[in-house]
């Protein structure tokens, strides 16, 4: 039910959000915009929750003709998560988006998968050090943390 009532707001919130980006000026000379990367955050978003309503529906579909079981929301792994991006937010402008990424990265994925702390590592390396050549190629600042490091 959780599922179904997340993925209606993300659905209505998608929609909305792609009203107010089209709204938003287009340059005649480029064919990529302004507007262009908020459509596409936009589109993924929608066709994101949509997949997300279309599981609810089918988890409960399954649970009522006794297939498997409904999935067990885990209290722990929500408020885990949520503790740790607040933590991630207040330290990310003291030690700059790679470390604090790697940080955050390693630790949820290390709680979903123990005994698994290479791959995290390794997975967690490559995301943030991917993600922040990507950002410096699209010439996007970052606030600097440690070691001058963003």
């Amino acid at each position: 039910m959780a599922d179904r009532i997340i993925a209606l707001f993300l659905l209505a919130f998608s929609i909305f959000y792609l009203i107010e980006t089209v709204r938003l000026p287009q340059t005649v000379t480029a064919i990529i915009g302004p507007r262009s990367f908020p459509i596409l955050i936009g589109l993924l978003l929608l066709s994101l929750s949509g997949v997300l309503l279309w599981r609810s529906y089918r988890d409960i579909h399954s649970a009522r003709i006794g297939k498997r079981p409904p999935p067990r929301v885990r209290r722990e792994n929500i408020i885990f998560v949520t503790l740790g991006l607040f933590v991630y937010i207040f330290v990310l402008k003291f030690t700059g988006y790679v470390i604090s990424t790697f940080l955050f990265l390693i630790a949820v994925m290390s709680f979903w998968n123990r005994g698994k702390l290479f791959l995290s590592g390794i997975l967690a390396l490559g995301f943030s050090v991917g993600t922040y050549l990507l950002i410096r190629i699209l010439g996007i600042s970052l606030p600097k943390g440690l070691f001058g490091l963003p």
